[in-house]
């Protein structure tokens, strides 16, 4: 049957599923590729519902990692949906083909970043597999088909209307018993296509669906493999039969699989992550608001803030990008090809002498800029702010010849490596206040505020919160120095005043508090201080 839909120019069927057909098709007014979706039929008012919930739903999540949808209508009777085309594929071949480890945690992780995004918007899923995750060429892992996505807040009749919802091989326990759903249901199926991506077999089979859903509600998943064991705590924490023995939340998930990747070098990572990340997106990064200000006072055993679990809930997965992509698909503009005069003209020759003296010099200009960015990345320290020397010196070289393969791999790489270290910068700051939180300033080792606020400046010597990260230290010895004091215990008043002085010596805090040190002249006018609130 042949399709019409004004504005549209319909070429192929790319796939078809059990309410809707997907074509291949070419917007005309602004010429590009689109991925049209046509509602297949109107078995019940709800579906019509549903599909238009799609389009609602998607335009309303502006996010590097959810697919853009252009336009919603209707034509003929029919509902349509015109959405970014994808090119790369989908997670299903990738699976197919094989995936190591790592790169299917890394994977996991950026739709971990991108559920977060989604579930703070109050929306979940309810349909997440790897049919559902695809890829731009650049490698970008992409999440669609929000056919059956609920919001939180919404009227649950709109996606419960008899007919099954979601897959039944990565179907939760609760979504098959049409319990009520929260976000930990998209986290188990993320769990169910973690495990596929590491075994390349899904965990609960069955000669039906309704074997399947059985198998999801009474039976555990096969362990992994011994050689994939230390994924199994990760993999038990995803697909717990019981959500509440689950990820509280996708935040936590990204949190967690920031501890669990190994702590490689920033090179050796960003080589590893790169075959997934590379030419990501941009994405505005927003700033880490600092919960623990210089002033602030710490009273022992009260919580100072409410943790904040990082891997960047702002979502995503990835933010590399934010230097490193509007030049990459430059290209130069076409030049009008002017007829060749046959008699000679010597101001031409000499225009054209002009011209190759110049060619000759920006080529030089080209080879010492190269060499520049492969000296900064060749540097052990690299740093957040050489990777930004590196990307200026590629990003010249691309202006001046936009086709320069070398620079547009080295740019890439650059990305892929920012990412990566922007990745730990987060870590180890939600790790620093994590342990400011419980006390840890400097001990134990390697587990301690110090520790983590100086790993951040390696990678980042500007950022301003680790900068600041002796003064919040020495902050936290004076509040433990001000609680001794009251307590009377002057000898560990004076232990934590000389650790917090050894760290930050200017802390005028800490320096006013040593001169109350002297038991025998502060101690008295400290109860006497006591004595008289009582009778106040």
């Amino acid at each position: 049957m042949t399709i019409h839909v004004p504005g549209y120019t319909v070429q192929k069927l790319l796939g078809e599923g059990g309410m809707a057909s997907v074509y291949l098709a070419t917007q005309k007014s602004l010429d590009r590729p689109v991925a049209l979706k046509i509602l297949k039929r109107f078995d019940t008012e709800a579906q019509i519902r549903r599909f238009f919930n799609e389009g609602k739903i998607i335009a309303s999540l502006n996010h590097h990692n959810i697919i853009t949808i252009h336009d919603l209508g209707e034509v003929d009777g029919r509902c349509f949906l015109a959405m970014e085309y994808i090119e790369g594929g989908d997670l299903k071949q990738r699976i197919d083909t094989g995936l190591p480890p790592d790169e299917a945690i890394q994977l996991i992780k950026l739709i971990a970043h991108c559920l977060d995004f989604v579930h703070q918007k109050g929306i979940i899923h309810r349909d997440i597999k790897p049919e559902n995750i695809l890829f731009r060429k650049n490698g970008t892992p992409v999440l669609t088909d929000f056919g059956v996505a609920k919001q939180l807040q919404a009227d649950t009749s709109l996606t419960m209307d008899g007919s099954a919802i979601g897959s039944p091989h990565y179907l939760s326990p609760e979504q098959a018993e049409q319990k009520p759903l929260d976000a930990r249901t998209d986290i188990y199926s993320l769990g169910i296509i973690l495990y596929e991506m590491l075994t390349g077999q899904k965990p609960f089979q069955g000669d039906s669906p309704i074997e399947i859903i059985i198998a999801h509600l009474t039976t555990e998943a096969p362990p992994l493999p011994k050689s994939l064991a230390k994924y199994q705590e990760l993999l038990d924490l995803m697909i717990a039969r019981d959500a509440n023995d689950r990820f509280d939340s996708a935040a936590d998930l990204v949190d967690y699989l920031g501890r669990l990747q190994k702590p490689a070098s920033s090179h050796v990572l960003g080589k590893k992550i790169g075959k997934i990340i590379s030419s990501t997106e941009k994405k505005t990064k927003a700033s880490v608001k600092n919960p623990l200000s210089t002033n602030q006072t710490i009273k022992p055993g009260k919580p100072l803030y409410k943790p904040v679990l990082f891997g960047v809930t702002s979502a995503a997965i990835l933010s590399a990008a934010i230097y490193f992509y509007p030049y990459l698909n430059t290209k130069p503009a076409p030049q009008e090809n002017s007829s060749a005069d046959s008699v000679q003209d010597p101001v031409r020759d000499k225009s054209t002498a002009t011209e190759t003296a110049s060619a000759l010099l920006d080529n030089n200009r080209i080879q010492q800029l190269l060499a520049q960015a492969k000296a900064l990345l060749d540097n052990p320290n690299t740093s957040l702010p050489i990777l930004k020397q590196a990307y200026d010196a590629y990003n010249l070289v691309l202006k001046m010849d936009p086709d320069n393969a070398v620079a547009s791999e080295g740019i890439t790489h650059v990305g892929a490596l920012y990412a990566t270290m922007q990745d730990k910068v987060d870590f180890y700051l939600s790790e620093a206040r994590k342990a400011l939180q419980n006390y840890r300033l400097t001990s134990p080792s390697r587990h301690n505020a110090l520790f983590y606020f100086h790993e951040v400046l390696l990678l980042d010597p500007n950022n301003a919160e680790a900068q600041q990260g002796k003064s919040k230290i020495a902050n936290a010895y004076a509040d433990l120095a001000e609680s001794n004091l009251d307590a009377f215990d002057y000898t560990a008043a004076k232990a934590n005043i000389k650790k917090g002085l050894s760290i930050y010596p200017d802390s005028s805090r800490l320096l006013a508090l040593r001169k109350k040190t002297n038991a025998f002249t502060d101690a008295p006018k400290r109860l006497f201080g006591k004595i008289k609130s009582i009778f106040n």
